[in-house]
């Protein structure tokens, strides 16, 4: 009987862990269905759009809310230079205008604290779901970060889709910069 209840502990520690830290399967570059790359640098994109998949990744549906979940890895495939990804320098827009796309300060990936996850509750119960569901969405995002040599990092980008249906292409800048330097490279894409 306690091994039962053993199993029963272990099995609710491990599903809420996945809850936690999202069940998108670990990726490279050449594996997303978007992708591209300049000198050492590589970018790719897989939109969650399916709103099976947002329930299972998220615990909610954020074309609801006409979000696009974007999962972003980013490699940095050099051999002795890291690479600096600042966050709050990614740009989106009409992928109709993408020569006219903002340079960063304009059209910002949203920032997670801004998306109103939670509308109004009928128990405290929701509360506590809501709450959980913006934690596990915050610890997902993709975040400013120095890309050692040989590494890389991965993470959600949460993209305003406008709420039409179907929704306008997307697409995205996202500048890496060569640590040590000013050069900056934008990488562009869109879907």
């Amino acid at each position: 009987m306690r091994t039962g209840s053993v199993f029963g502990v272990l099995a609710a520690a491990l599903a809420s862990v996945l809850m936690s830290y999202g069940q998108y399967h670990a990726k490279q570059v050449k594996d997303c269905s978007i992708k591209t790359e300049a000198g050492d640098v590589a970018i790719g994109l897989d939109p969650i759009e399916n709103v099976d998949e947002q329930q299972s990744y998220f615990g909610t549906d954020l074309q609801k809310r006409a979000i696009v979940p974007v999962l972003v890895l980013i490699e940095n495939r050099g051999a002795s230079t890291s690479v600096l990804f600042d966050r709050s320098k990614v740009t989106y827009g009409a992928a109709s205008a993408l020569a006219a796309l903002p340079k960063p300060g304009i059209g910002k990936a949203v920032a997670l604290s801004f998306i109103p996850l939670a509308g109004g509750f009928a128990a405290a119960h929701s509360l506590k779901t809501s709450l959980q569901i913006q934690d596990d969405l915050l610890k997902q995002e993709l975040r400013s970060t120095t890309i050692a040599p040989g590494a890389s990092t991965r993470g959600f980008l949460y993209i305003p889709a406008g709420g039409k249906s179907p929704r306008e292409k997307i697409a995205l800048r996202i500048p890496v910069t060569t640590a040590g330097s000013e050069e900056t490279v934008n990488l562009e894409l869109s879907f």
